[in-house]
């Protein structure tokens, strides 16, 4: 079944291959790049439903990147790549899930509903938790502990207000859900991994387009149940998914032709 699990698993099985296959010719790669081509390519499985507008997969959306997004940040841009490997794998998302199953069984905090308020304080709250101790990991932090803690609570701040922002300006299955909006989130991997060598970036960014477009794949071929109830059906709509433009929002087609092209020149230019 072709859901949110399957998308992320697969999008994760993508990234690992494309750095394992590339390691064969860039035998210097360390564990820390097959680490990360696993999380982008994770990362862009489920980027393409971030324009939809409710279900399981949007809020687990929300709330990994909530976690995850500041600590990748804090450990590509603070030189403790090798560090955050371990660390990521042992604590960050074991305790990203333990805190977002716990605090919902606290009196004091309660349930906790989607697309809530409360559930976007529970994400950054989450967040805030899990980032705390990274900040003693890295021999060299941009801003200091406490600075360097605040910026990523804003991070996870941000994100949660852009995914409502996305669901309410976006429809799902538009042009977020396409070809070149995956090659847009492979050049924003590649332009934030600057400290990076450009193989790397390169592979990294690969890694990401490779887990967008197969979600955009498994969307052409299975009925994506969002919400885990439903039996597997092909679509009556067997060709929307994987597009390179769509009739129906010109305008938005030729915008994500354009952030393309923009980002592609930014890629180019700081190569």
């Amino acid at each position: 079944m072709a859901n949110y699990r399957t998308h992320v698993s697969v999008g994760a099985c993508a990234g690992l291959l494309t750095i394992g296959v590339s390691s064969l010719w860039l035998h210097q790669l360390g564990w820390d790049i097959l680490l990360l081509g696993v999380f982008f390519g994770f990362l862009g499985g489920m980027i393409p439903d971030i324009d939809h507008d409710r279900g399981h997969a949007v809020a687990e959306i929300g709330r990994l990147l909530s976690t995850m997004l500041p600590v990748v940040s804090l450990a590509v841009w603070a030189h403790g790549r090798g560090q955050w490997v371990v660390w990521s794998l042992t604590v960050v998302i074991p305790n990203h899930y333990l805190l977002h199953w716990a605090l919902p069984q606290m009196s004091w905090w309660g349930k906790v509903r989607r697309g809530t308020v409360k559930n976007a304080l529970q994400s950054i709250l989450v967040a805030g938790v899990c980032a705390a101790p990274t900040l003693f990991l890295f021999p060299r932090l941009p801003f200091g502990y406490q600075k360097t803690w605040l910026v990523m609570v804003g991070i996870a701040a941000a994100v949660q207000i852009a995914i409502p922002v996305f669901k309410t300006f976006t429809v799902h299955r538009g042009m977020l859900h396409s070809v070149p909006f995956a090659v847009v989130f492979a050049e924003v991997v590649f332009l934030f991994l600057q400290p990076f060598s450009f193989h790397e970036r390169a592979l990294l960014a690969l890694a990401g387009l490779t887990g967008a477009l197969s979600h955009l794949i498994l969307d052409e071929i299975y009925s994506v149940d969002f919400d885990n109830r439903k039996l597997v059906r092909i679509k009556r709509s067997f060709g929307t998914a994987f597009k390179f433009w769509t009739s129906r929002y010109p305008a938005a087609s030729a915008m994500a032709y354009a952030f393309a092209i923009g980002l592609g020149v930014l890629s180019w230019m700081w190569s």
